[in-house]
């Protein structure tokens, strides 16, 4: 199934009101909700006034000439049809408030193919309008796109706070290897933040690894069963390598068609580790039992126990994977603490306004300095100014409504100055008031207190010290790239974002989605989920513009020693494949080189850096260890090796510098 959702509906541009089709066309209805594509819906108060509080109210309201409500606009001079109806307005798409009151109205509800490309405006428009009785038809459409669309259901889960259906699309989302989502183009990412998909990725990855220990630790492995009975150690039925410790702690030898099928099964369900996996994993079945047929000892139980034990493996897995699921942590309260003077020079008698921090620190500065670094305060203080006595100040009337903006009351005065209670804590706000004033400015570093400044100057438009705050950032890029990345998103900067993207290359990729903690990078609140996918994407992009160093070196030369070593293959041996080097041609390396060449490629694929060849000095070593076992190579391994190194490192960076680091669109 191709399941296509819009975010936001379909609207059509038109002119001319249509009538909507049956039931709601009928002359019998009291009331008109013309939608934004101009259909007219003909619908009766009292059905939607029982099923939503929103309309309800409405309707008990004295009906004016002209008023907004729900949304949109209610003109009860409006006429339809030739006959005099109230019309309200609304935001919603024909075909969204055609699905919407079908599922309030006495008649059959719309099939689930309509309901799920329109499953964002659905929900939207049920919690919109608090239609609670309907949002569970609604919800259930969600539960059965689960299964087909993961990644798009838990999206739509988080956003609207759905508990169970977030858990049960977290749970359908392991069926898929967690690499498939690095190129996902859900629009749906867009409606939560990045903390929510590493959420989902870590809970993915902390599942796989639960599954994993089970391949040495299965509680309930029998004794009895046909292939450890196998006493057959013949070409038919060779054994397995390795034992295996039955659940009493005792160790037995398994057939090797069990193993193969055992190492084929865990080897998928590292990447997806449900049930699902062992029931689809047929392949691997039908090679096993095929082999056990071979077998005249095992040939009569092993179809029979083997789908048990097919059964009970995948009972255990999802019942380890049950035990799972991501964490909410509780917000704290702040504690109340007693005012007390900010340090200089925000001590000063001559300050002739006071700006009152979160954890209620007062700083005397200025309203001209202010007003030159900030036009949010410069508009505060043109506002005509009452006396310190007057019952209500200017500043609390002009503050009203504006959340997150600076705010005064009755009593905010302090010897003569009025106080503005800012959101931001004392270290923040002296820090932003010192890059405002004629004084050594501070250093920024450490994201921790650089995040909230940025974060004040943006919000009080301080657009003169932004640039000063913004080369900090790029200066912690290396430091935290991650941070960096999700603050240079948040805040559209292009060339910071970048600077980050590349300087995140130095961790492996891994870590960018499952040994991240979130209290380490509050930033990610602040993005929507595809920016991580952009950074991962970023990453793999880069791995795979290094992969073809294992079959062609551009800058490798035929004088370098491991490739012309002419000494005996038992004193140096030889690699047994061809590379390419930069004169033209084929040559065989040495094997300690081409080893450390392949061990080389092998971290680029996870650190595609430069900086990750730098700092493995460990690979280096053994490299010129094995090559002083040679006499021809011993000379000028070390010498040669350098210069190799130099060349790979600006080759990588080369490379890298070719890839572009993609920034999500708006």
């Amino acid at each position: 199934m191709d399941v296509r959702m819009e975010l936001d509906g379909v609207e059509k541009p038109n002119t001319t009101v249509r009538e909507a089709s049956a039931p709601f066309d009928k002359l019998s209805a009291d009331f008109i909700l013309r939608s934004s594509d101009l259909v007219d819906f003909r619908v009766h108060k009292c059905i939607l006034s029982q099923v939503s509080p929103i309309f309800d109210g409405m309707f008990t309201l004295p009906q004016p000439q002209s008023q907004e409500s729900a949304g949109g606009s209610l003109d009860a001079s409006t006429q339809a049809s030739g006959t005099a109806l109230p019309v309200v307005t609304v935001q919603e798409a024909s075909e969204v408030l055609d699905i919407i009151l079908r599922i309030c109205y006495p008649v059959a509800n719309p099939p689930f193919s309509q309901i799920y490309p329109l499953l964002y405006p659905l929900l939207s428009t049920a919690v919109k309008y608090a239609m609670d009785d309907i949002l569970p038809v609604i919800r259930g459409n969600l539960r059965l796109l689960v299964d087909s669309a993961p990644l798009r259901s838990y999206c739509l889960a988080v956003h609207f706070s759905f508990t169970k259906e977030t858990k049960a699309a977290a749970q359908a989302f392991l069926a898929l290897p967690i690499a498939v989502i690095h190129s996902s183009n859900a629009p749906e990412l867009k409606l939560i933040d990045a903390s929510a998909l590493l959420d989902l990725l870590r809970y993915h990855k902390r599942c796989s690894e639960q599954v994993l220990a089970l391949r040495t630790n299965l509680p309930w492995r029998r004794a009895d069963w046909v292939w450890f009975l196998c006493t057959d150690s013949g070409k038919n039925c060779p054994p397995a390598p390795k034992g295996v410790t039955m659940a009493d702690g005792k160790c037995c030898i398994a057939t090797m068609w069990w193993y193969e099928y055992m190492y084929t099964m865990f080897e998928r369900l590292q990447y997806t580790p449900c049930s699902t996996s062992i029931s689809e994993e047929t392949h691997a079945f039908d090679k096993a039992i095929k082999a056990a047929l071979k077998c005249h000892l095992c040939e009569k139980l092993a179809q029979q126990q083997m789908r048990a034990f097919v059964k009970e493996l995948g009972r255990v897995v999802d019942n380890k994977v049950s035990k799972y699921m991501m964490e909410v942590d509780a917000p704290t309260n702040a504690t109340e603490q007693p005012t007390r003077d900010a340090p200089p020079p925000f001590d000063k008698t001559t300050g002739d306004v006071i700006l009152r921090s979160s954890d209620r620190v007062d700083f005397r500065v200025r309203k001209a300095i202010m007003s030159e670094a900030s036009s949010v305060f410069e508009d505060m203080f043109s506002l005509p100014q009452p006396p310190t006595d007057h019952a209500e100040s200017s500043l609390a009337s002009a503050n009203s409504g504006r959340p997150g903006e600076p705010s005064t009351s009755s009593t905010d005065y302090k010897d003569g100055c009025p106080v503005i209670v800012m959101q931001e804590r004392s270290k923040v706000l002296e820090r932003l008031l010192r890059l405002c004033y004629p004084v050594t400015k501070p250093s920024l570093d450490y994201l921790d207190l650089l995040s909230p400044v940025l974060a004040a100057a943006v919000k009080y438009a301080m657009d003169g010290i932004v640039p000063t705050i913004r080369q900090d950032l790029r200066r912690l890029a290396k430091e935290e790239p991650l941070r960096v990345y999700c603050l240079a998103i948040h805040y559209g900067f292009a060339e910071e974002a970048e600077e980050a993207a590349r300087a995140s290359l130095q961790l492996p990729r891994r870590m960018l989605y499952v040994s991240v903690n979130l209290n380490g990078v509050p930033e990610l609140e602040l993005v929507d989920g595809r920016v991580p996918l952009l950074l991962l994407d970023y990453h793999q992009r880069c791995s795979d513009a290094l992969v073809r160093l294992k079959r062609d070196v551009p800058f490798l030369s035929q004088d370098w020693v491991w490739m012309k070593c002419d000494a005996d293959v038992d004193d140096c041996p030889s690699a047994g494949v061809n590379i390419k080097f930069s004169e033209g041609g084929l040559l065989t390396p040495t094997k300690w080189w081409w080893d450390y060449l392949v061990a080389v490629v092998d971290i680029l694929k996870e650190n595609p850096s430069s900086d990750a060849i730098r700092r493995d000095t460990l690979l280096l070593d053994k490299a010129i260890k094995e090559a002083f076992a040679c006499d021809v190579c011993g000379e000028l391994a070390q010498q040669h090796m350098r210069i190799f190194i130099d060349r790979l490192v600006s080759y990588v960076d080369m490379k890298v510098s070719k890839v572009s680091a993609l920034l999500p669109r708006p």
